[in-house]
């Protein structure tokens, strides 16, 4: 099953830290493509049904790497509301 038990989900990817235009199509990954970067030094994660590529932010996340590293290439929504952002 893909995110939230969906088979063959996509996800987007955005890139938190830059601006996009409004008209560039954004990419969509497969949930097995999002499990690949699973890695301190290539994390990416899903919230709600987004893909935020945090690689950059593993320093400075408030809840260590660690945290970051628990939904590191999965669907992290409920740990993610769980905390209360």
């Amino acid at each position: 099953p893909g995110w939230r038990g969906h088979s063959n989900s996509f996800c987007t990817l955005l890139d938190q830290w830059t601006t996009m235009p409004a008209e560039k199509q954004l990419k969509e990954f497969t949930v097995a493509e999002v499990a690949k970067h699973n890695q301190e030094t290539d994390l990416w994660l899903i919230i709600d049904g987004k893909v935020y590529d945090v690689t950059s932010f593993t320093d400075e996340h408030p809840g260590g790497v660690d945290t970051l590293l628990d939904v590191a290439g999965i669907d992290g929504t409920a740990e993610f509301d769980g905390v209360g952002h």
